[in-house]
């Protein structure tokens, strides 16, 4: 009915819902259908909070530079609700890398958070403060999550995937919730504290740094084993850090991590490889190289 401006809005709500309940393959679907059909029929307002979602989504994804790149780019212009979400972003980012601003981050957004009062900009705080604190010795964010239950206790509240998703980060914080399992499978185990099943479902969709807390969870040497690859890989220090110490306090031995050098190598390579690589790049063949390297 030419109501360009809702039509795009809707397209964008569908795919920050889809992201919520955890679907990323068709969050992005729609968020790329949203941005396309925004910038066409100039619809810029919406249009950065759209790229700042498909930030999001490639930060869920493991792609974390690029996702910051993403968001830094849209702050520079966007405005009202866009800097908002790209807060979110940025501060995810902080939280999951260990940056030396990530708490100062996770406070102001907290402060936004609350002022803004609406379960999209709540839900992924309270989820946040719960990491920070199974990562660090923060204290668990208890008295939010009970005041955001009492809201969704009550009828025409906090519903849908708000709720969800609020419930099951209270189950991971310890704390009870009777609710209809829903169908998203990551939600479902989080609530039944399935943390296996969980972190499987978690990895099904692509969401590898989820996966490896939900590991971190479990009392078992091979899943940390798993959890501590992964987070040595996002460079996801905080998470790699409570691995370590979770391995310890089972008498398990903890893998040695990658040399500065090599997590500074922008392909992870190590010293020798680069060294390989080098001599590839020069036409040596595997026997040139081997007999260069004086190796077998």
């Amino acid at each position: 009915v030419g109501e360009k401006h809702e039509a795009a809005r809707a397209l964008a709500n569908l795919g920050y819902a889809l992201m919520s309940w955890a679907q990323p393959e068709p969050a992005v679907r729609f968020a790329r259908q949203a941005l396309a059909y925004a910038e066409q029929n100039e619809v810029y307002n919406l249009a950065s909070y759209i790229a700042i979602t498909l930030a999001w989504l490639r930060l869920r994804a493991g792609e974390w530079e690029e996702a910051e790149r993403v968001t830094r780019d849209e702050v520079e212009q966007g405005t009202g609700v866009s800097q908002l979400v790209a807060n979110t972003v940025l501060t995810e980012l902080a939280v999951r890398r260990g940056d030396s601003d990530a708490a100062e981050r996770l406070a102001d957004l907290a402060a936004q958070a609350v002022r803004a009062s609406e379960p999209q900009r709540l839900a992924p705080l309270i989820e946040l403060e719960t990491e920070w604190a199974l990562t660090t010795e923060a204290e668990l964010p208890l008295e939010r999550f009970e005041a955001l239950l009492d809201e969704a206790r009550r009828p025409g509240s906090l519903v849908g995937w708000g709720a969800i998703r609020v419930a099951a980060w209270a189950a991971v914080a310890g704390i009870e919730v009777e609710l209809a399992p829903p169908r998203t499978a990551p939600h479902a185990a989080m609530l039944r504290r399935d943390w296996a099943a969980a972190a499987d479902a978690f990895g099904d969709v692509g969401w590898s740094y989820d996966r490896a807390l939900m590991l971190s969870l479990l009392e078992d040497e091979e899943p940390l084993l798993e959890a501590i690859e992964i987070a040595r890989a996002l460079g996801a220090e905080p998470l790699a850090h409570r691995v370590a110490v979770r391995l310890r306090d089972l008498g398990a031995r903890v893998p040695q991590g990658p040399r500065d050098a090599t997590r500074a190598n922008p392909a992870g390579l190590t010293v020798r490889q680069l060294e390989v690589l080098a001599l590839l790049a020069g036409g040596l063949t595997n026997a040139e190289i081997a007999d260069r390297l004086v190796v077998s």
